[in-house]
């Protein structure tokens, strides 16, 4: 757990939790007391769940890499031998809104949880090598306009050059 005091007198804390829970109610008087039972999932094909968890694993592993995400907690999330503490491992890393990181917890079967975050990752990783073929096309297109530029600025320097050495109309042309 982390507390961090934010510029408006309030606090932000980031609790980490050690399995999924549904919050039945809550107070809040001198602290926040919370009244939790953990998260009922449903299991269901476990070849399909482990399919699921190796695919999500390996497209985290493209992910972090890209993210800058260190390389041990892909050594731990390598180590877990259970699909959902690998899937709820991954959440907070994922690059979503809180409201879409709260859509996640609150699924219900395991194979869908992993559909889903097989298919975050993919997106992720989809527009990223997008965004890097648009960033290439974008230097490459630099690149060549600088090229053109440097070329004519070339071009021209000759002319000069020509012009203020006598050079007639016909050297021109030809150059």
């Amino acid at each position: 757990m982390s507390v961090a005091a934010l510029p408006n007198a309030s606090f932000k804390i980031l609790v980490e939790g050690i399995l999924a829970v549904d919050i039945q109610r809550y107070t809040q008087k001198d602290c926040i007391l919370a009244y939790a039972r953990p998260h009922d999932f449903s299991y269901g094909n476990p070849v399909k769940e482990q399919e699921l968890a190796d695919t999500a694993l390996r497209l985290f592993r493209d992910y972090a890499q890209i993210q800058s995400i260190p390389d041990d907690l892909l050594d731990s999330l390598s180590g877990m031998k259970h699909p959902l503490q690998m899937f709820m491992a991954m959440i907070p890393f994922l690059k979503l809104a809180p409201m879409e990181k709260q859509e996640l917890l609150e699924i219900k079967t395991l194979e869908e949880l992993g559909e889903r975050a097989v298919s975050l990752l993919q997106t992720s990783l989809d527009a990223e090598n997008i965004s890097q073929r648009v960033r290439q096309n974008v230097q490459h297109k630099m690149q060549q306009s600088q090229k053109d530029w440097l070329i004519g600025e070339q071009i021209r320097m000759l002319q000069g050059e020509l012009s203020e050495a006598g050079g007639n109309e016909t050297d021109l042309r030809d150059l």
